[in-house]
């Protein structure tokens, strides 16, 4: 049925003696009335001056407090003795994504914390190895070897290192966000470009380290690095 075919119909809804029959005079797009958790959901619009749970008031932004003070008072005349309670609608639907920006906070601290630890222990990996091998830097450099080259040679271990580590680090974050979304009615995909950030960082911060490591290594003076080894 289309809605243009809608329009015009009757239509029973309600609940036991809760129950009402109008004309359809129109149809409006889905639109999201719940947390995006939740698929659409049929709603009726119906105009009725006593009955329902909450009044929905378009009101400038310009002065709130004036605005809220008015309908208070308004509100007090109409219904004296009950309680004034009121929300605004976007504080409403900021708190069903409540857990999911706490999630991202939580998610965001442990990434930095483990970007740093990472970035760490590249370094200290970085400087363990290459001074294990600061005699070798200095034959290489007496045997005519380039820092350009003796730099490429001891990034290719760490660039393996990664590879391997993102050979499994990266399906199994592809699953755990692919999960996480599924909780969603309405989702995006996951590209895998999103994963090549972290990679590239990760290499770089790597080759820099190495980099300089080595450049300072094959700085010195070979024979004085063969004489103290």
């Amino acid at each position: 049925m289309t809605k243009d075919d809608a329009v015009g119909r009757r239509v029973t809804f309600g609940l036991l003696i809760f129950e009402w029959t109008g004309e359809i005079i129109g149809v409006a797009e889905n639109h999201h009335q719940q947390s995006l958790h939740d698929d659409y959901a049929p709603v009726i619009f119906f105009p009725n001056r006593f009955w329902g749970q909450h009044y929905t008031i378009n009101m400038a932004m310009t002065s709130p407090a004036e605005t809220i003070s008015f309908i208070e008072k308004q509100y007090s005349e109409m219904f004296p003795g009950n309680p004034f309670n009121y929300y605004f609608l976007d504080d409403h639907f900021d708190r069903q994504y409540a857990a999911d920006q706490q999630f991202g906070k939580i998610f965001g601290i442990f990434s930095a914390f483990a970007l740093m630890v990472t970035g760490l222990g590249i370094l200290g990996l970085s400087i363990f190895i290459i001074g294990q091998r600061i005699k070798e830097i200095a034959i290489r450099k007496v045997l005519g070897a380039t820092t350009s080259g003796m730099i490429a040679l001891f990034s290719k271990d760490f660039v393996w290192m990664i590879f391997f580590a993102n050979l499994v680090a990266l399906p199994a974050a592809y699953l755990m966000a692919d999960q996480w979304l599924n909780r969603f009615a309405y989702r995006v995909d996951i590209g895998w470009g999103t994963f090549l950030v972290p990679v590239i960082a990760l290499l770089t911060v790597s080759l820099l380290t190495v980099g300089l490591q080595t450049i300072k290594t094959s700085s010195e003076n070979p024979v004085k690095s063969l004489r103290s080894e």
